[in-house]
């Protein structure tokens, strides 16, 4: 069986979503023994939330594949184990570093009294590429 599962525009920073539990139920059926992932932040970007999941796979007799490596993660192997624990971490950290770099340019820009936000709240107004009260109200 073949069932492909796209979790379109939805976060991998938590796996409380629908096709994490897909798979989860696919495999306590017996009806997979393979999961196929692009890498191993498509599945989650947090590494014990990812070695969790992939030892329930482990118990329930599916193997994950990583395709991009072309490798699957035996979790025998602790060879295996550390690779699946350390591309985790390094999901982890690239998440990390990402948010960092997004709040030090909106930090940049409210520093140079450039408006940061989609919208600008009630009773207020934007001025040069800043906001300031709306003084017509």
């Amino acid at each position: 069986m073949i069932k492909i599962i796209i979790e379109d525009g939805q976060s991998g920073r938590s796996l409380e979503r629908d096709g994490i539990w897909d798979v989860i139920g696919l495999a306590r059926e017996g009806k997979i023994n393979y999961l196929l992932v692009i890498d191993i932040d498509r599945v989650g970007r947090n590494a014990i939330s990812n070695l969790i999941f992939a030892g329930i796979l482990f118990i329930l007799g599916v193997k994950i594949i990583n395709v991009i490596k072309d490798e699957e993660y035996d979790l025998n192997s602790l060879k295996d184990l550390i690779l699946l624990v350390l591309d985790s971490i390094n999901s982890q950290e690239e998440l990390r570093k990402l948010k960092m770099r997004m709040i030090n340019g909106k930090l940049t820009k409210f520093k140079s009294k450039r408006w940061v936000k989609s919208t600008i709240d009630f009773g207020y107004v934007k001025d040069d590429g800043w906001v300031k009260k709306d003084k017509s109200k």
